[in-house]
């Protein structure tokens, strides 16, 4: 506050300051009242909506633990709705542990996948809310193989190392993984001034009523539209497979036939009687439907998962070549690649050739597929868990038992990592693992542990000299 007061005696004239800041991140200092050091900002702030630097996902996340609107000592408020991230990425995962031992596992489990996937050790962060905290940060990065170094207010350079700290060391840095730990189950912590602390009740209901109201104001408002129109005059436009729907009826316009169509354009047509007429509301642009649909297709069809899901069915695909070209420009690092090659009628040599001249932005992931298919890189664990190794062995004889609960998952998938060779069937191996892939569906971390055990599958039983 001191230096607020100074910069406000140097400033001369009007207009001779500017601030940029967020209520909703103030975690070092106690409110403090503005205008009592000598800066009026009244009526003369603005909010920025547009977020450059967090996902949507993770802002979304983040306003949970807000009320919708902050204010500060002088009576402004910071109104956090209507804000906007300008990308996207993964879902915050959080995970109940039912002590602090199963803390310590699902934290070494989070840290081991996210250096699976290439994310170096440097990059990952573990946050704590104390300092008397840090020895379990501590034994979390040690359990997963990784060394650990503390932050401090310094800017240090320490290697290839998990960086561990508490919440507010965290500001101003990024991280391709971050952890935090230290959550009770049913505990929901909520921004008040000054900190961060658990929710109160009258302030939790308030944030759910609010989540209520705003739910019911939408579909209070598509209500009302569909009452105006009427129901037997409606139509679902679904946007994503490009398809009008009545009542079980699809209405596609093609190219040829929207020439036929004469349009009339609202605000351009005042005549009340005469024949129906479609209105036009926006603009209307002719397509030829089986190229659209075909485009949509392959834009969609090769996705990481679409990979896995024919690998796991052993589906004969269409066009094999294409399935491991297109898994230089996928997120994840773990694709099944043999099987497709194998498809392909080519040899792991000729199928590197065709990724050599593939013209790609992503040259670390195209060496990696290089690296994948040349045996030089494998999805082989050689030092699993101790729980991973129990079940090794029963995965090497076939008798492996299926994972029936999520948390099972990557126990089961780390097992089949770290085995040489196995006596069950592939069909038997494969259904295990498609069924680790239903359990793990909203789960990325486990998401990570089943496309790296079907790349060990694709080798054992795919990969040919």
């Amino acid at each position: 506050m001191g230096q607020l007061r100074m910069l406000a005696a140097l400033a001369s004239g009007p207009n001779a300051l500017f601030f940029a800041g967020d209520l909703g991140q103030r975690i070092f200092q106690q409110p403090f009242s503005w205008k009592a050091l000598g800066v009026d900002v009244r009526g003369r702030s603005a909010m920025l909506r547009i977020n450059y630097r967090t996902s949507r996902q993770i802002r979304e996340a983040a306003d949970h633990l807000l009320p919708p609107a902050v204010r500060d000592a002088d009576g402004l408020e910071d109104d956090r709705r209507g804000a906007q991230s300008v990308f996207e990425g993964p879902a915050p995962v959080v995970a109940l542990c039912t002590d602090q031992d199963a803390e310590t596992e699902a934290v070494a489990v989070f840290l081991r996948s996210a250096s699976e996937d290439g994310i170096a050790a440097s990059e990952m962060g573990l946050f704590v809310r104390s300092a008397e905290l840090l020895s379990r940060a501590r034994a979390a990065v040690a359990a997963a193989g990784l060394e650990a170094r503390q932050l401090t207010e310094r800017a240090e350079d320490f290697g290839e190392c998990v960086s561990i700290g508490t919440m507010h060391l965290a500001k101003g840095l990024e991280f391709k993984a971050v952890d935090g730990d230290k959550l009770k189950e049913g505990e929901i912590l909520f921004r008040y001034a000054g900190q961060s602390s658990r929710i109160k009740f009258t302030d939790l209901r308030e944030l759910l009523a609010e989540r209520d109201r705003k739910a019911q104001l939408a579909l209070a408002g598509a209500a009302g539209k569909l009452a105006t129109v009427g129901t037997a005059n409606a139509l679902i436009l679904d946007t994503d497979k490009n398809v009008l729907d009545a009542d079980g009826r699809e209405i596609l316009i093609d190219e040829e036939l929207a020439k036929g169509i004469n349009f009339i354009r609202e605000g351009q047509f005042d005549e009340v009687d005469g024949a129906p007429t479609l209105k036009l509301v926006g603009e209307v642009k002719p397509v030829n439907v089986q190229s659209l649909l075909a485009e949509k297709h392959i834009d969609k069809a090769i996705s990481q998962e679409r990979i896995l899901e024919a690998f796991l069915a052993q589906e004969t695909v269409t066009n094999p070549k294409e399935y491991v070209l297109a898994a230089v420009s996928q997120p994840r690092k773990w694709l099944p690649l043999f099987y497709f090659t194998n498809q392909a009628g080519l040899t792991p040599a000729a199928m590197i050739d065709e990724v050599k001249t593939l013209a790609t932005s992503q040259k670390e992931k195209k060496k990696t597929v290089i690296k994948r298919l040349s045996g030089k890189e494998t999805a082989h664990t050689s030092s699993p868990t101790k729980k991973a190794n129990s079940v090794a062995f029963d995965v090497e004889q076939g008798k492996a038992k299926v994972p029936t609960k999520l948390e099972d998952v990557g126990i089961f998938c780390q097992a089949i990592c770290s085995i040489s060779k196995t006596k069950m069937a592939l069909a038997d191996a494969l259904a295990a693992l498609k069924q680790c892939y239903d359990l793990a569906a909203a789960d990325s971390n486990a998401l990570s542990f089943v496309f790296k055990a079907a790349c060990r599958l694709d080798e054992l039983f795919c990969q040919t000299a």
